[in-house]
């Protein structure tokens, strides 16, 4: 049985804003976070996806406070060394 594919994700910045993603964006993020959070040797820092306007972005993990699948907080992939006080602008 392979990897269910994620559709849909909201990534939670640690400024407090959100990022939603949706297809090949939302599985690409999703996925390199999680070996990011594992702690998986190689994993990637970042990730470069394209927006819904087709626009490259680029995020970085460490700026992140968790990701959100759908609208279920049991489906979120936490951050426990996430301070969000430590990570607003000043």
């Amino acid at each position: 049985m392979g990897v269910k594919r994620i559709q849909a994700v909201s990534v939670n910045m640690k400024d407090g804003s959100k990022v939603d993603l949706t297809g090949d964006a939302a599985h690409s993020v999703y996925a390199r976070y999680a070996a990011y959070q594992n702690g998986n040797v190689g994993a990637q820092e970042g990730v470069t996806y394209k927006d819904d306007t087709g626009k490259v972005q680029m995020m970085r993990f460490d700026c992140i406070c968790g990701i959100t699948l759908g609208d279920t907080t049991e489906q979120t992939i936490p951050d426990p060394a996430c301070d969000p006080m430590n990570c607003l602008p000043d």
